[in-house]
């Protein structure tokens, strides 16, 4: 009986473990901050992504190269990292844009 229930909890757990494994994926956005336009990057779980771009205005955005922080104002897109921004500004940014 003590096998039986030993083995009962460790299935248990094992199926609790593959259901808390969730799919992160990089994201890039093109935004507009209280400084400039900029590129960020996130890495979020697929499922929360759309929630998560959601709140990303009035959060801090990474320093610039002059190492001001600024805040997000507006999200114009976000894309997985290995896509193309529809618009030719926000990829002339991405380009120069370091990883």
């Amino acid at each position: 009986m003590k096998w039986l229930m030993l083995i009962s909890l460790f299935f248990n757990s094992a199926a609790y473990a593959e259901e808390a494994k969730v799919s992160k994926q990089d994201f890039k956005c093109y935004v507009d901050t209280t400084i400039d336009e900029q590129v960020v990057f996130y890495r979020w779980q697929e499922n929360k992504a759309a929630s998560l771009m959601a709140s990303l205005p009035a959060s801090r955005a990474a320093e610039n190269e002059r190492g001001q922080s600024a805040y997000i104002k507006d999200v114009y897109e976000c894309v997985a990292l290995k896509e193309n921004f529809s618009s030719l500004k926000a990829q002339k940014l991405d380009s120069v844009t370091l990883r």
